[in-house]
């Protein structure tokens, strides 16, 4: 049972389209890019289709967000994510592992140095597409004491680096007050 819900936590299908009108809605968010500082920046290789590949709960597959993501269809968004909610997982770690190692709860000095400088904004509930998206989730049912995802994740989150892939896949990290990875987000946008 206890798998079953960490499973859940993991991922969160949305079972409703969330329709996008064009695509300069989304992007037209406030995001500012990494300005460079005294360490060099680190070459890492791009974004490619294996990054949206993970393992979640402990299972032994990794699951293709993309495959995942394209079922929602042309014209909508798609947003798959993960997060950690103490009262159903072990352990951070144990709620998904990235394609290049990324747990809840690693740094933003370990995600920049996996992926890259991305695209970086502090968490704005009033202009941020993947809180809009945990406004529609519901999960009563299954995890009580979150039935609130929004609320949680506004709880949590501080900031966020965001990288694409094909102009219209993301992965998203956002980090908690301590500079920790938070929440995960897959998102599709068309």
């Amino acid at each position: 049972m206890k798998k079953a819900l960490s499973i859940i936590s993991c991922i969160i299908t949305l079972l409703c389209f969330v329709a996008c009108g064009d695509k300069s809605d989304i992007d037209s968010q406030t995001e500012t890019t990494t300005e460079p500082t005294e360490k060099a920046v680190v070459e890492v290789e791009p974004l490619n289709e294996e990054d949206f590949l993970a393992l979640c709960a402990n299972e032994s597959e990794e699951i293709n967000f993309i495959s995942k993501l394209d079922e929602y269809g042309d014209g909508k968004m798609g947003a798959e994510f993960a997060w950690y909610d103490p009262n159903y997982d072990e352990s951070k770690e144990g709620v998904i592992r990235t394609h290049r190692g990324i747990v809840l709860g690693d740094t933003k000095e370990k995600v920049i140095e996996k992926y890259g400088d991305g695209k970086n904004g502090d968490f704005d509930i009033d202009n941020d597409y993947c809180y809009e998206v945990s406004k529609d989730v519901n999960i009563t049912d299954s995890m009580p004491d979150t039935s609130d995802v929004s609320a949680v994740m506004s709880a949590q989150c501080v900031s966020y680096v965001r990288y694409t892939f094909k102009d219209k896949y993301t992965i998203s990290f956002y980090f908690d007050e301590n500079d920790e990875v938070s929440w995960i987000f897959y998102t599709k946008k068309e």
